[in-house]
């Protein structure tokens, strides 16, 4: 029917007839209802690429390939709702009449927009209406998401496609010449290979207590990452993660709001290593994690440790062992001396190369 309506050597009779036939088979289409606790991704018609969301208060932007935001279509009491599972948020600033940005930044659903989803006539096509009635369009310059009172058209057709593995769609971080960074998902990811993430256990005289989180880092626990300068893709895991029992880090999954004293990671001045470094008026960037000041911190940085079995901590960067010392790796196995970069188990304590 719509080849027929698209001839231009068609009748006056072809045509009406597949006019009616084209907009009776709309007609009848079922709306597309994504499914519950499916994966999906967002994806603009007239741009050609997808939704993503920025590191600027969550407002929601155009990204090519963008292929790590998954998105879900939550439904409660009747009503659907949009999640962002990387950053753990609901479509919450839904666009109003005028236009305005549509932003992902509610903790719960309770503080979200629901949304309604009519049926485009194109597989797997869309077009997405927050509550307040302003229709999910890309903007002028193609850039962001923004509500328009208007009706549905090429900019306001959305695709949704089911993923069938989430485990590819990754979080990439970037690690500095430092070899440590920091990171907060929404969701449990798997750790890389070559890869080491800890949470802050507590914070010991002039020395904060590390402890490491083994094989997936569980939804919003805020990690720090030590590993060879480079990239890494944290890939999402069905698995949760355990979360350490005790975790002094605080991170964000968009940028945050409001500056605040605490401790981020870095060099201090007039030091070699890498530490926690006081700063009064923290902003905290999207994925990462940062330790607050509490009132009774009162150093200028405090110094990695790696918490031991035993509850004691062992020292950063040791160089060298003791000729009567018991050295394994952290496999197991017995070695003369810790060369490489890594964790050892010396004379049954945890230290850190």
């Amino acid at each position: 029917a719509k080849d027929a309506v698209a001839d231009e050597n068609r009748t006056a009779e072809s045509n009406n007839s597949a006019q009616v036939t084209l907009q009776n088979a709309i007609n009848n289409l079922a709306t597309i209802q994504p499914e519950d606790n499916a994966f999906y991704t967002i994806k603009n018609q007239k741009t050609g690429n997808y939704m993503n969301v920025s590191d600027a208060a969550g407002a929601t932007v155009y990204n090519a390939p963008a292929l790590n935001e998954l998105f879900q279509f939550v439904a409660k009491d009747g009503k659907l709702y949009i999640y962002n599972v990387k950053r753990a948020k609901y479509l919450s600033n839904a666009p109003v009449h005028g236009g305005g940005q549509a932003i992902f930044d509610a903790d719960n659903i309770d503080k979200a927009k629901a949304v309604t989803i009519a049926n485009l006539g194109v597989a797997n096509q869309i077009s997405i209406t927050p509550e307040g009635g302003a229709m999910l369009h890309n903007d002028t310059n193609l850039s962001t998401v923004v509500g328009w009172n208007t009706g549905a058209n090429d900019k306001s057709a959305w695709f949704i496609n089911k993923v069938a593995n989430p485990a590819d769609y990754v979080h990439t971080l970037k690690v500095g010449e430092t070899g440590w960074a920091t990171l907060y998902l929404g969701c449990d990811v798997t750790i890389p290979e070559g890869v080491e993430a800890y949470t802050v256990k507590e914070i010991v005289e002039n020395s904060a207590v590390i402890e490491q989180v083994e094989g997936i880092i569980p939804a919003k626990c805020p990690v720090i990452i030590k590993a060879e300068a480079g990239e890494y893709s944290f890939a999402y895991s069905a698995t949760p993660g355990v979360a350490n029992e005790a975790n002094l880090l605080v991170g964000t999954t968009v940028k945050a709001a409001e500056k605040v004293a605490a401790y981020i990671l870095g060099v201090p001045e007039g030091e070699t290593e890498v530490a926690l470094v006081k700063v009064e008026n923290n902003e905290n960037n999207a994925l990462c994690a940062y330790l607050p000041k509490a009132d009774e911190m009162e150093a200028d940085f405090y110094t990695l440790s790696i918490a031991s079995d035993d509850n004691t901590t062992a020292i950063e960067n040791v160089e060298m062992a003791n000729e009567n010392e018991e050295i394994y790796d952290i496999t197991g196995r017995v070695v003369k001396s810790m060369d490489a970069p890594g964790i050892y188990i010396v004379n049954g304590k945890k230290v850190i190369k």
